[in-house]
């Protein structure tokens, strides 16, 4: 079996969705993919490459249920909390 198109995970920013995090790329186009971020971009975004969109997709849904928000506490330090999902 020859791969042809991989499924990308990244880590989400507190406005993120879905199709932000998770998408596909041709396997000839990866290391653009990878170049084109910039340097440190693709580390820090924690990038997973997975070869199918249903583990792609329960990975992405993970880290959007772990996501933190920059919170301005009354002291006027930031702190980072997660919300509970419903």
């Amino acid at each position: 079996m020859k791969l042809v198109l991989a499924w990308i995970v990244t880590d989400p920013t507190p406005e993120s969705v879905l199709e932000d995090i998770c998408y596909s790329c041709p396997v000839s186009q990866l290391g653009n993919l990878i170049i084109g971020g910039g340097p440190g971009t693709w580390a820090r975004e924690h990038a997973t490459i997975y070869t199918t969109a249903k583990e792609a997709k329960a990975d992405a849904l993970a880290r959007l249920s772990r996501r933190t928000y920059p919170v301005t506490r009354s002291d006027g330090k930031v702190v980072n909390v997660t919300v509970p999902e419903d």
